[in-house]
């Protein structure tokens, strides 16, 4: 495959012999004439520990290490622990927009650490909360899901951090939130047919925002959902999917950025720079109809970084690796990841990787 120039093909065909532990030599060699042209990208570990969470101006990383929320501080390149969580309980964290302050939910609290006071709350609602956080632009109020026993759904409330009061508001959680400040105003949703309308929260008023392709999936936006990608299907026979590329949209136009033969991307990874440029997701080695990975839920897999006008196309690291959805700080400087050593078939070690993209990003 690789001779016939099928570097892609070839990629996935070695990555599934690594995944049944056969190591090849000639990995390396694949993915440095896939960066061939492009800047080189040079990943240096941080710390041990997953689930990392890139603040809004690249300071700081929330992250989970040995039952604890950690906070690492890359100027001074040391850790600081948060608070306890358990292993079985795995939440979202979210930064505030002013990276003072970072919000996480369990059970029916919501959980805010003040950064600059080095201290942490607890607000208790009356119902299980949902795990979404929304701050407003202004980091002064978030945005939660309560569940409504009688609608038998969420229902949004509104926190305000600052009076430490709750605002029941109307509606449901239906759709993409737009940035608001005091209370929120618009829904954004994306109907199964790829058109896409702004909704009021109050009247249910909708306006036609544009298109994009009927069948594009595992969506991630920019914050003012003004850009987005996903992921295109290729139905071949017996309905089996697989060949998954990642497309680039404006709801105006798209644009299909990679092509995959013989992949399949994984539904979490893909990510999107707040400007729109650039995205970051994972070419998984698992094919459908070969059956499940074996390296449980993170499969081998190569991490890319393509721009969005298509021009450049950069292999990152290969591994077990998986992003969250702010992996990129704001002036795409930085992209931070998790990567995970595999003990005989097992979950082993996580580490928090760092790639400077100020090369990259002119």
């Amino acid at each position: 495959m690789y001779d016939n120039g099928l570097i892609y093909d070839a990629i996935h065909y070695i990555h599934r012999a690594m995944e049944r532990g056969k190591e090849s030599s000639r990995l390396p060699q694949l993915m440095n004439d896939l960066g061939t042209g492009s800047v080189k990208v040079e990943p240096r570990k941080l710390v041990d520990g997953k689930n990392a969470v890139l603040s809004y101006d690249g300071k700081y990383i929330a992250y989970y290490e040995s039952g604890k929320l950690m906070i690492y501080d890359l100027k001074a390149g040391k850790s600081k622990r948060v608070s306890s969580i358990s292993d079985s309980f795995f939440p979202e964290w979210k930064w505030s927009h002013d990276n003072r302050k970072l919000a996480y939910i369990n059970g029916s609290s919501l959980f805010v650490y003040d950064l600059p006071k080095n201290e942490i709350w607890e607000e208790k609602f009356d119902s299980f909360l949902n795990s979404s956080i929304l701050w407003s632009a202004d980091s002064q109020k978030i945005l939660v899901g309560t569940y409504d026993k009688k609608k038998e759904s969420y229902v949004p409330q509104l926190f305000d951090a600052s009076t430490r009061s709750h605002i029941q508001l109307e509606g449901s959680l239906d759709g993409y939130l737009k940035p608001f400040e005091d209370t929120p105003q618009i829904f954004r949703q994306i109907r199964k047919d790829g058109q896409v309308f702004d909704v009021a929260v109050q009247d249910k008023k909708e306006t036609l925002v544009g298109t994009i392709p009927a069948g594009l999936d595992s969506l991630t936006l920019t914050s003012d959902l003004s850009q987005g990608a996903g992921f295109s299907q290729m139905n071949f026979d017996n309905s089996t999917q697989f060949g998954r590329n990642p497309q680039y949209f404006n709801f105006r136009s798209v644009n299909t950025l990679m092509t995959f033969d013989y992949s399949y991307g994984l539904h979490e990874s893909l990510r999107i720079t707040d400007n729109g440029r650039w995205i970051a997701f994972n070419q998984s080695a698992t094919m459908p109809k070969e059956g499940p990975s074996i390296s449980n839920d993170v499969p081998f897999s190569t991490l890319w970084l393509a721009e969005t006008e298509g021009k450049k196309r950069i292999p990152v690291d290969y591994g077990y690796i998986s992003t969250t959805p702010h992996s990129f700080s704001d002036d795409v400087s930085l992209l931070v990841y998790t990567k995970e050593t595999r003990i005989d078939g097992s979950p082993g070690k996580f580490e928090i990787y760092q790639v400077s993209l100020s090369e990259v990003a002119k």
